[in-house]
């Protein structure tokens, strides 16, 4: 669960990991961040892919979607 506003940082999940997809009363998933270097990011093998956004500042390992 995130805690303060959402800029914060600041949610119950353990280090090495975010508070995302959040609902209206702020409870969210815990999701790993990825590892690795900004030229090579990796993840755990249960996810898809390292998701690199806002010049790196967000890197989460997300899972893919199948349409």
């Amino acid at each position: 669960m995130r805690r303060g506003g959402g800029a914060t940082g600041v949610d119950d999940c353990d280090v090495g990991v975010m508070c995302w997809n959040l609902n209206e009363d702020g409870v969210g998933t815990c999701v790993a961040l990825c590892t690795g270097t900004p030229e090579n990011p990796s993840c755990e093998p249960d996810a898809t892919y390292c998701a690199l956004t806002s010049i790196g500042a967000l890197n989460l390992c997300l899972p893919g979607c199948s349409p």
